[in-house]
């Protein structure tokens, strides 16, 4: 067959073809519109699982970061209401040990009237810090134990701090009194500030 009649003979068998399938039912799938709104519908579902994943995230993202402010506030009150405490201590042991001599009474009775109400502002808040703490870190069992630590150990510094300073407010009370309480509190309270280091710490490495 020359390469004439095998052209001929192809567009032949075209003809034929196409003349048999005019008459056939076209199948669904074959369908051109259909093909378009297919296409249409894995667009918008592939959009809504990515406009749904992100928002997923921000979810987390914005959990995570409130989590933190959290324990931000938490450490803040907690080191607030010690911080207070201490203060009042340092300014009860100076006057016991003499050290503030040279100030005249009305001085003294207004440092003596701040230091008592840095102690009661102490018993108000040490409860409210504690709870905070505890919830702030999720119940973590390492940050209630440092914290009871150091709350034990300042309210025994205190109350060595209060006796020697209701015998001797105008002086005279040893040098080195309430020396071993002091001691022992500001090593409880600077074991509580690192665990709530650790914590917070830990707790921006796993926000997403």
């Amino acid at each position: 067959m020359t390469p004439a009649e095998e052209l001929a003979h192809e567009e032949h068998v075209a003809k034929i073809l196409s003349i048999r399938g005019r008459g056939r039912p076209s199948h669904w799938w074959e369908s051109t519109g259909l093909t378009a709104i297919a296409g249409s519908l894995v667009g918008a579902l592939l959009g809504f699982g990515g406009s749904y994943l992100l928002k997923e995230q921000e979810f987390r993202t914005k959990l995570a970061l409130e989590h933190v402010q959290e324990m931000q506030k938490a450490i803040v009150a907690a080191n607030e209401a010690m911080a207070s405490m201490l203060k009042a201590n340092e300014e009860r042991l100076l006057i016991a040990t003499g050290q503030m001599k040279d100030l005249d009474l009305q001085q003294l009775t207004t440092i003596a009237r701040e230091t008592n109400r840095l102690q009661q502002l102490w018993r108000l808040q040490r409860e409210s810090a504690e709870v905070g703490a505890i919830l702030a870190f999720d119940g973590n069992p390492v940050i209630a134990e440092a914290w009871s630590g150091a709350r034990d150990s300042l309210e025994r510094y205190t109350d060595c701090v209060e006796d020697f300073y209701e015998r001797f407010r105008r002086g005279g009370a040893p040098m080195d009194m309430c020396a071993v309480e002091k001691s022992g509190t500001l090593r409880s309270v600077q074991r509580l500030r690192t665990q709530f280091t650790n914590g917070y710490v830990a707790a921006i490495r796993r926000r997403p």
